[in-house]
Formats: C-alpha cells, structure tokens, sequence
C-alpha cells in the first residue's frame, strides 16, 4: 500500500529563494498524481543534486517566449543544469516512472543536460506554442493534460513494462528507497537483470542507483528539518538506512561536495550554499 509518500519531490538546496514562483500537483485522467506544473524565474543555470528520478520538460514563456523547450532526464550527481539562456518558462516534473506511460522514448537517452523536446517528437510543436502562450499556470496545466492525453491516444503510451515500473517507484518512495532489489526481483518474478532494463528505459536510473538517490533526498530534507529539532546526525543516518556514519557522511558527500555538519552550519548561517 502506498503511503503519503507518493507526493515526495526533489528538494534542491542550491537554487536561490524565490526562482520557484507557483506549483501545482499534475494529475492523470484518472485523477492520479503523476508531477507538478510549476512556473519559474531563473538568472542562471541551475546548480542541482541528485533528486528522486525526476524527468521534466521546460517550456519558455513571457519574455522568452519562441524559445526552444528542453526535456531534461533524471539527475544523478552534482551538476549544473544549463537553460540554455532561458529565464522565463513554464515546467512540468514527472515522478519516477510517469515520464515512460507517455512517453515512449528510453528515458536513459534524455540527458539531465537536456535536449530539445522538438528533436524527440516533433509532432508536439503546438502544444510548446501553446504553452509559451499561456497567461497563468492554470491554463499551462490544461495544455498539459491535453499533450498527455494526445500522447495516450496516439499510442505511446501505457505499455506493461512502463506501468509496471510506475508503481515499482512508488513503492520505493514509500519505503523511502529502503527496499532491497532482490526483494523486488522476487516480487516482480523478475531478474534484477530485467528489473536494471526496465527502470532505465522508464525512468532512465537502474533500480538501485533510484534507491540510492530517494534515500538521499529523505536523508537531505531530514537535515533541513532537523535544525530546528533535535534530531542528531546519527539518528537521521539510521532511521534513512545507512549502515553507520562513515557510510552516511561518503554518500551525502558525493551528493552534496559537503559533509553533514558543513550543510547544516550553512542553513544555521543563512548562507547561500554554493
């Protein structure tokens, strides 16, 4: 059974305050939430850690309106996220495993540097105009729903193997990545070989390496939360699944290029953390 845990999204402590003007939680036809339509504002390119699987597709609007619209694939390390000189835009952000029920491209060839959403289907050109011209976030929202359910009835869309591994990732988020991927195997009657293909072709990270990234994300908004508890270091490592606080600090430092104790000195400071 999935728990609340569904709604989770990537949390990016390196983007200015305020870039993120409005969001809203997207829903398929059956009233299932599958990402948020949101509307940024942006001065640069955005510097990103790992997230939770995320996929997503910008779309220029106001003053950049006529722009090129970029998908972007799942973010897997430290890096910037170029725009590619856009400021203004509309986005939509898939949660793991949403990308592949519309979208019948391997998500493992959509780059997290991004490329041109017009060089992997073409025939979606009317909805980026439409896009670029909508007024407020409730009419973008519309457009989406009306490009996925273009793609749905054009036959993209809903193979087993994509709807397999969209409640596979919920179920992970669930478990807060905690779950082994040979306890998956066993469920799914799957090898982890065939359980690895699927989840790049569909959400474009093996099964593990999402583990991984979505006990990170519950790991970092922890942190965040805990500066003002008193929730010890220790304490959010195990109840996130680390064997024990070298293990802990090697991973969140791979992911963040700081320790812990560094991030949390940030947050106390009000520093920006860069």
């Amino acid at each position: 059974m999935l728990c609340s845990s569904a709604y989770f999204f990537t949390y990016q402590p390196f983007w200015k305050t305020g870039i993120m003007k409005e969001e809203q939680l997207l829903a398929d036809e059956k009233g299932e939430i599958i990402g948020k339509v949101c509307q940024f504002q942006v001065t640069e390119d955005l510097f990103c850690v790992p997230g939770i699987g995320l996929s997503g597709i910008v779309f220029p609007c106001g003053e950049d309106e006529g722009k090129t619209a970029y998908c972007y694939g799942p973010v897997q390390k430290l890096e910037y996220q170029p725009m590619y000189g856009v400021h203004s835009f509309y986005a939509v952000r898939f949660l793991p495993g949403a990308f592949g029920r519309y979208f019948r491209i391997p998500n493992s060839e959509v780059p997290s540097s991004g490329v041109p959403l017009s060089d992997l289907i073409p025939e979606l050109a009317p909805f980026i105009q439409q896009a670029a011209i909508s007024k407020n976030l409730k009419q973008f929202y519309l457009v989406v729903q009306r490009m996925l359910k273009y793609l749905s009835i054009g036959g993209r869309s809903n193979n087993i193997s994509s709807e397999l591994v969209w409640l596979l990732s919920q179920n992970l988020l669930a478990y807060r990545g905690n779950i082994a991927i040979q306890d998956l195997a066993d469920d799914t009657g799957f090898c982890r070989r065939h359980l690895r293909d699927i989840f790049l072709m569909n959400v474009g990270v093996s099964p593990k390496q999402l583990c991984n990234q979505i006990r990170f994300q519950y790991t970092l908004q922890d942190i965040a939360s805990s500066v003002n508890t008193d929730m010890k270091l220790i304490d959010i490592s195990l109840r996130n699944g680390y064997f024990d606080q070298p293990h802990f600090n090697r991973e969140f430092r791979r992911y963040t290029g700081m320790c812990p104790s560094q991030f949390i000195d940030s947050i106390n400071d009000h520093e920006p953390i860069s």
